[in-house]
């Protein structure tokens, strides 16, 4: 309940986009939700469409900065229903559904919801954030309660304030640390535990680590803790030596799709800082264009 408390209040107390990335993460779930109406494509994310309140939002809240403005700025503009069908077609963004697709699931039927019943920007936003703080607090509880001693680092951790600010928005971290929390606990159990790895203990690592993988490579050092488990709970040195390949495999893979992400990256970066070069020397970025159709 407290934490739960915290997330509602961290969801409401900080202005839209304010949150590190905020605005990154909303448009990749609005394209997500673009793409399961058969409004965009998986394969491209060079340009999709955007209801123009939304995006008027978006362009409202384009600075992080926090002041009492901020808050009569969002009762000013706030609707419970969207006031226009117009669509601005939104470009300048690259997205991919190669990682964090699982833990964006609430916010894209934030979305989706929000736009099946014509709701505002606003609480089509703020359901998002809402959603995303439940999945974090489904995680946390589960993790507290598989933790087999110490479940007060649990409580720490979901409590500290850069957790609840990023779980109380649309940042796919909230259910990347969410997922981390869980299988800690879950290795500690495996490692603490006497008997033979049973069917279940190893679908729970596995579907959590599954989910957690593609995400960001360096949570996926949690796996390292698989290395510890005591060679008679898996019955045979053969089974622990396989068990060791998949994680090493796992981790691997992660390195390699890094280093392809890099490659692909690192041209855009330049021809970015070419365009975004100023007068005065300093980078400023070029986020967007947009075209209203």
């Amino acid at each position: 309940m407290l934490l739960a408390g915290f997330c509602v209040v961290f969801s409401f107390a900080f202005p839209p986009m304010s949150v590190p990335d905020e605005t990154h993460h909303y448009l990749a779930s609005y394209w997500l939700a673009d793409c399961l109406q058969g409004e965009s494509s998986f394969n491209n994310s060079e340009s999709f469409p955007v209801r123009l309140d939304d995006w008027q939002m978006v362009s409202e809240w384009s600075s992080n900065a926090i002041s009492h403005d901020s808050f009569k700025n969002i009762a000013t503009y706030f609707q419970f229903t969207s006031s226009t069908t117009s669509i601005h077609e939104v470009s300048g963004f690259s997205f991919s559904i190669g990682g964090g697709v699982v833990v964006k699931i609430p916010t894209v039927l934030a979305i989706l919801a929000g736009k099946a019943m014509h709701l505002g920007p606003y609480p089509i936003f703020y359901i998002g954030r809402i959603l995303n703080s439940a999945l974090f607090i489904v995680l946390a509880v589960a993790a507290y309660r598989n933790m087999p001693h110490a479940k007060n680092v649990i409580t720490y951790v979901s409590l500290l304030p850069m957790t609840l600010h990023l779980a109380a928005s649309y940042s796919y971290d909230s259910g990347i640390i969410g997922l981390s929390l869980l299988l800690f606990p879950l290795f500690c159990r495996l490692i603490e535990s006497k008997d033979k790895l049973s069917r279940r203990e190893v679908a729970s690592i596995t579907i959590c680590a599954t989910c957690l993988a593609p995400c960001k490579l360096i949570y996926i050092s949690v796996c390292l803790f698989a290395f510890i488990i005591p060679i008679n709970r898996f019955g045979s040195r053969k089974t622990k030596l396989h068990f060791f390949c998949s994680c090493l495999y796992l981790l691997l893979h992660q390195l390699y799709c890094c280093a392809c992400l890099a490659l692909f990256l690192w041209p855009l970066y330049l021809a970015a800082s070419t365009i975004g070069e100023s007068k005065r020397g300093r980078f400023i970025p070029c986020l967007t264009c947009c075209k209203i159709r």
